[in-house]
């Protein structure tokens, strides 16, 4: 299965007609277990590593065919900034298609930086919360490169968060991945086609119009926020040409403000 969109789109066809539940994280978790003890489940997350617009691109898709995904996102990613208006905005178009936005935390950046891991997820979560609003829930989390530094599963637990890894309620499920774009036993294709309950993870940041490997999609990564670091440059340019041509007029328009503000 080639990494790209049409494919994705294929792969969730061929899961629409064959589980009876497609569903989120916090879906499944609410739901009650007898429910769907015998139902066929797919649970469908995505972890966001580094490009927000491919993640609303795959969101939008599967608004499309009706199905709501969870969406994992890093408050430190090298990649996009969560404190430009762009990349909030984005979020918040994805959360309001109904998919779940919460946190893909991050315990070698909390490690780095001193912090225990609830401390480190509590103020990431206030970040998410400044985005999506003080109401989102950021129940259900995944670790980001848990490999590198494991997680304390048991203090997760105690503090009411659930671990899509280690929560009881998805012991049960299959999990397959596309990590490193190499992928983990079976294909999103494969496993729609054979599986009964699994729980699937895709990185957005993989998927494109045309088929790529890991490295060449990195490098287009890299040339992207190049490209938009030139854009953004390039306006600030234009802005100070623009300041400096009519710098007189500019300041003696701020010092009648600052005037009026101290009367």
């Amino acid at each position: 299965m080639e990494f790209t969109f049409e494919a994705y789109e294929t792969a969730l066809k061929t899961a629409l007609s064959r589980f009876e539940h497609i569903l989120t994280a916090i879906a499944f978790v609410s739901a009650d277990a007898g429910a769907l003890e015998n139902r066929s489940v797919l649970i469908l997350r995505h972890d966001c590593e580094r490009d927000l617009r491919k993640a609303l691109r795959m969101a939008e898709l599967e608004q499309r065919l009706g199905i709501c995904a969870t969406y994992y996102i890093r408050v430190h990613s090298e990649y996009y900034n969560l404190m430009q208006a762009e990349e909030r905005q984005l979020l918040r178009q994805i959360a309001d298609m109904g998919h779940e936005v919460s946190l893909h935390y991050e315990p070698q950046f909390y490690h780095g930086e001193h912090q225990s891991l609830i401390e480190g997820i509590e103020r990431d979560r206030a970040v998410l919360r400044d985005i999506l609003g003080p109401d989102a829930a950021l129940t259900t989390m995944s670790p980001h490169q848990p490999t590198l530094r494991t997680p304390d599963f048991e203090a997760l637990a105690r503090s009411g968060i659930v671990d899509v890894y280690t929560h009881p309620r998805f012991k049960d499920l299959s999990y397959y991945s596309d990590s490193g774009m190499k992928w983990r036993e079976k294909t999103l294709q494969q496993a729609a086609e054979t599986e009964v309950r699994c729980q699937f993870l895709i990185h957005p940041d993989f998927w494109n119009t045309v088929h790529t490997d890991w490295f060449t999609n990195l490098d287009q990564r890299v040339e992207a926020c190049i490209g938009a670091l030139q854009q953004t440059a390039a306006h600030e340019k234009e802005v100070c040409r623009n300041y400096l041509k009519n710098r007189a007029a500019h300041d003696a328009a701020f010092k009648s403000k600052v005037g009026a503000s101290r009367a």
